[in-house]
């Protein structure tokens, strides 16, 4: 069965696994093929265990990874073969607290993994690592990014506490609507 009752988050892997993100109880994985639950939880003395049990956001990308964004934890990826998860790195210091918090996690159509953040959204080159932070000076109406999804033209629409902006990644430019708008 599941390990809590409260799920914030859910994907299905490329292998057609379905994971549970939840508030406080871990990670759950089902797989149809067994028809079973496996629970994965924080351990603060194993750094391959997941980083936390609060779990905000969840991604199974093209590639057939599983990426978990946590509430307290950053980024984790999960690894298959060696059934653990190793911490992203897309915040050289992590010095903010709300940069550890994932609220959403997004691949868009060149496979880099956007992560939105208290602390604005990141832009992640899984092929190269290179990160990209998009905050309030680079255009966005402010640094709380909640959620993104890209149209058909490549453009990013990112939900924020101050409206919605658009993000044309050929031109890095931001377009910011709000009620006034």
């Amino acid at each position: 069965s599941i390990s809590g009752n409260n799920i914030y988050a859910i994907t299905k892997t490329l292998d057609g696994k379905l994971w549970f993100g939840t508030l406080g109880t871990g990670l759950d994985l089902f797989d149809p093929k067994t028809n079973k639950f496996i629970h994965y939880r924080h351990k603060a003395n194993n750094p391959k265990s997941i980083s936390s049990d609060n779990i905000n956001s969840l991604l199974g990308d093209s590639k057939g990874n599983l990426w978990v964004g946590t509430n307290d934890g950053g980024v984790n990826l999960y690894d298959a073969a060696t059934d653990s998860f190793k911490p992203v790195q897309y915040e050289k210091l992590n010095s903010a607290v709300g940069n550890n918090t994932a609220l959403d996690l997004f691949e868009d159509h060149l496979g880099n993994i956007w992560i939105c953040t208290y602390g604005g959204i990141y832009r992640l080159n899984p092929a190269t690592g290179k990160v990209t932070n998009f905050k309030a000076k680079d255009g966005l109406p402010n640094d709380y990014a909640y959620a993104v999804e890209e149209d058909n033209s490549g453009n990013l629409w990112i939900s924020t506490n101050k409206g919605i902006s658009k993000y044309n990644p050929k031109t890095n430019q931001f377009r910011n609507f709000t009620i006034e708008d």
